[in-house]
């Protein structure tokens, strides 16, 4: 084994009556196929030595995935669970990723999402697609999932204290509200937060547990909006533009969410959740980083100062194929 990370995997994973792939595992249903894989991989440093990549993926097949087109895998990917809606030449796709180093500081967090994504995108996936033909299919898939809406044991609030105190000793402006921190990373100029000046041109991120997700009940719901939304006409091409581009990376943070489309389908926002009825301390931070190391991605690649969102062509044209 490569890692601690997928030793853990493994022996769950052989615990049960699944189909072994040489890289991985598999699991056909009726109207998907899913897949567990671990793809050898190299980078990061010293510290941080990336091994492999695991990824849980699921093709939908049928009549299940036939009327989702790009507007709609915006919206779907606004409320990602167990990662980012994609199309693909062979169909509509699910698709998670978590790059595993070789001395993982956090592997039993890292096994337990990864096991999770890969027993619950299908089901879910399923039912968000099925959910969107009606309010009356919506509820019926709420009522199937049958995920907890209210919590076991409430997050303690000095865990969300602690987490705002940590990002504002080191420079990112922070604050906390019942079941919620967020924070502001700086895109551009030297304005640092929203709050003093409307026209900061700051990024908002926020992770809360107050939320539940329409159909995967409670949990940690982590979201990053942006200053500057591109016009609603591109939003689609730019929710596949940036998840094809944090799908392709290597050394990364966990992609276990997506960009997507929201509000009155004029905010391009990321969107990641983790079902969970029990809160793990220390999480939310985890979340947060993972948060902030994407939008300074996001600011170093694709920001344009007054103007949001820039993209070279070559880009754009390969997103668009």
């Amino acid at each position: 084994m490569s890692s601690k990370v997928e030793a853990i995997v493994r022996e769950h994973m052989d615990q049960h009556p699944v189909e072994r792939i040489p890289d991985g595992y598999r699991i056909k249903y009726d109207n998907a196929t899913s897949w567990l894989r671990f793809v050898p991989a190299s980078g990061g440093d010293e510290k941080f030595r990336v091994v492999s990549i695991a990824e849980v993926s699921t093709r939908f097949t049928g009549e299940v995935a036939a009327f989702i087109d790009d507007g709609a895998i915006a919206v779907l990917n606004s409320q990602a669970v167990h990662g980012a809606w994609l199309r693909q030449e062979d169909g509509l796709w699910m698709r998670a990723q978590f790059t595993i180093y070789a001395e993982e500081p956090a592997f039993m967090v890292a096994a337990q999402l990864i096991l999770g994504a890969y027993s619950y995108q299908s089901a879910i996936g399923c039912s968000a697609i099925v959910s969107m033909c009606s309010d009356q299919q919506f509820r019926e898939q709420r009522a199937f999932q049958e995920c907890p809406r209210s919590w076991r044991e409430m997050p303690a609030p000095a865990d969300f204290q602690e987490t705002a105190e940590l990002l504002n000793d080191r420079g990112i402006v922070s604050t906390i509200e019942d079941g919620r921190v967020t924070a502001e990373v700086v895109l551009s100029g030297s304005a640092t937060s929203r709050m003093r000046d409307p026209k900061a041109e700051t990024a908002l991120l926020g992770v809360k547990t107050h939320v539940p997700h329409p159909l995967a009940g409670v949990g940690y719901l982590a979201t990053i909006a942006l200053p500057i939304d591109p016009h609603r006409s591109v939003l689609p091409a730019w929710s596949a533009i940036l998840n094809e581009q944090e799908l392709a990376s290597t050394d990364f943070v966990p992609r276990l969410g997506a960009w997507g489309v929201r509000g009155a389908g004029n905010e391009l926002v990321y969107s990641q959740f983790i079902p969970m009825d029990l809160p793990m301390r220390g999480l939310q931070s985890t979340i947060m980083w993972w948060m902030i190391k994407r939008t300074i991605w996001l600011r170093d690649t694709f920001w344009a100062p007054n103007r949001g969102l820039t993209v070279d062509r070559d880009l754009q044209e390969t997103a668009q194929q």
